[in-house]
């Protein structure tokens, strides 16, 4: 899902639970009167800012899991170079006639 299905989702849920306060309210209107509508507001509002961050976690998490795959390839790649380097020195080393002269 991406972030636009996501915050899709979470309108419709406020939508939903906002709905359900308004019926709630006028069944009964004397009972905690303007305060349902915005406490069922705010919960509306609070469970999409949750769906929201969640996706947006998921989102981060991806790009850190592409950062460290493309880190261990560049890794591999540093120390394949440093086995070449380490052979051909000490290849080069073993045909130094200096090395046998003292």
């Amino acid at each position: 899902m991406k972030t636009k299905d996501s915050l899709i989702v979470a309108i419709l849920f406020i939508a939903v639970v906002f709905g359900y306060g308004l019926n709630q309210h006028y069944k009964e209107p004397e009972k905690d009167s303007p305060f349902v509508i915005i406490g069922t507001l705010f919960t509306g509002l609070a469970f999409a800012f949750l769906v929201y961050t969640a996706r947006m976690q998921k989102d981060e998490l991806e790009l850190q899991r592409k950062e460290l795959k493309d880190t261990r390839a560049e890794f591999e790649q540093q120390n394949n170079t440093m086995k070449r380097q380490r052979f051909e020195s000490s290849f080069f080393n073993l045909l130094n006639p200096e090395r046998y002269f003292i």
